[in-house]
């Protein structure tokens, strides 16, 4: 009894997961940022958040509803005569560069680090001191399970271009310990985002046969 319900959970957790990855393949085939797979979901952003981290297992009826965008917006695509065509002619939304913004920061926090490792120890403690009082956010989370890892080790899954690193980004414990406080510096930050993103863009649509 205990055995066959042991196969049935780890047969469920491999179905979440499975869904998990359909979930994600989904959204960088069509290249979605979190808000543009939530518009076209008619979903919160964060819990499109979830479903990519595997925090929360993916409904079918989302994976059906995401097959039903991919028909349409490829009959779209066709129509048009270009793949993508919609999300070409608009810069990077706000969501965007605000990411984009959080990802060059702890760029610049990771040069902080290495300079003085110190400052892990001062992070381990604020984000044990959100663990236990019980109000830790997904991000926190994951930081506290990071932290325990070799500096580099750190430093390379903080910097990750993921939904991990996104989600540790957003709750993480350096933006008070270092930060970037300066109003001038926070708008150059800003400008520096956009601008990365608007090049990034050029070059895919440049790259589309």
């Amino acid at each position: 009894m205990l055995k066959a319900m042991s196969k049935a959970s780890n047969y469920r957790a491999a179905l979440r997961d499975g869904d998990t990855d359909v979930f994600r393949a989904w959204r960088t085939r069509h290249g979605l940022s979190l808000t543009a797979a939530a518009e076209a979901l008619s979903l919160s952003r964060r819990m499109v958040a979830y479903y990519c981290s595997g925090d929360k297992p993916v409904p079918r009826n989302i994976l059906l509803a995401c097959k039903g965008w991919e028909v349409t917006h490829g009959a779209r695509d066709q129509a048009s005569g270009r793949a993508n065509a919609p999300r070409m002619r608009h810069g990077p939304d706000s969501h965007d560069v605000a990411e984009q913004s959080k990802l060059l920061a702890h760029r610049y926090y990771a040069q902080r680090i290495r300079e003085a490792p110190s400052l892990l120890a001062k992070a381990r403690d604020d984000i044990k001191e959100a663990v236990q009082s019980g109000d830790a956010t997904i991000g926190q989370g994951l930081w506290n399970q990071v932290l325990s890892l070799e500096l580099e080790a750190v430093l390379g899954i903080m910097l990750e271009e993921s939904e991990r690193g996104r989600l540790m980004r957003s709750s993480s414990p350096f933006s008070r310990i270092i930060g970037v406080h300066d109003p001038k510096a926070r708008s150059e930050l800003w400008q520096q985002a956009k601008r990365e993103l608007s090049a990034r863009r050029t070059s895919n649509a440049a790259s589309l046969p």
